[in-house]
């Protein structure tokens, strides 16, 4: 999603929104002691980091976001 100023504020925020939804979906999973902690890092990273990231390589990048980044 681009917006009419040409970031892309609202696709990094649904992007959060469906990473979040995805975490909660495999809380049960993540929260199992039964699991070591790398398993559920591996949990993790497969599902949710993934789904927050995708097509993040194609979202375009203002000026002003840049210099936010520098600090």
């Amino acid at each position: 999603m681009i917006e009419t100023q040409g970031g892309a504020g609202t696709g990094v925020i649904a992007r959060v929104r469906i990473g979040w939804s995805k975490f909660r979906e495999l809380l049960p999973l993540l929260t199992c002691r039964a699991l070591s902690l790398l398993t559920k890092g591996k949990v993790h990273q497969a599902h949710v980091r993934i789904v927050m990231i995708y097509g993040n390589e194609t979202w375009p990048v203002r000026a002003e976001d840049m210099c936010c980044m520098e600090r």
